[in-house]
């Protein structure tokens, strides 16, 4: 389990996007695959998508122990307001893995604004 926050997921993937040795083929499919996951897995980030507009999604849920409370991630990729974003929704320390995808799918919508990050350089 690493520790990031939610601008780090979302800065580092448009990092490692740069200047990643991953050729375009290899990430066109795993960009197919999050926009193809199964109905049941696709909440969270795509709530906040415009209606009509493809999006790429990446959830992950993970009890911290058999008794402890859930980690319930969310990544991806959404057109909203327009603007093509990354997006990040890392709750923690969730009682169950119900609320932590409530969570999940409420942050987002709550935003009415996204971080907007300058172009890089080169």
């Amino acid at each position: 389990m690493t520790r990031s926050d939610a601008g780090g997921r979302v800065h580092g993937r448009q990092r490692r996007r740069r200047e990643t040795a991953v050729g375009r083929d290899a990430r066109a499919y795993v960009r197919g695959l999050m926009e193809q996951v199964v109905p049941e897995q696709a909440w969270g980030v795509p709530a906040v998508a415009d209606a009509g507009t493809a999006w790429a999604v990446k959830n992950g849920w993970l009890p911290r122990d058999a008794t402890g409370p859930w980690v319930v991630h969310g990544v991806g990729r959404v057109t909203a307001g327009g603007r093509a974003c990354l997006m990040a929704v890392l709750p923690d320390g969730n009682a169950t893995k119900a609320l932590g995808v409530t969570l999940v799918e409420r942050r987002p919508e709550r935003r009415a604004a996204f971080e907007e990050r300058p172009a890089p350089a080169g």
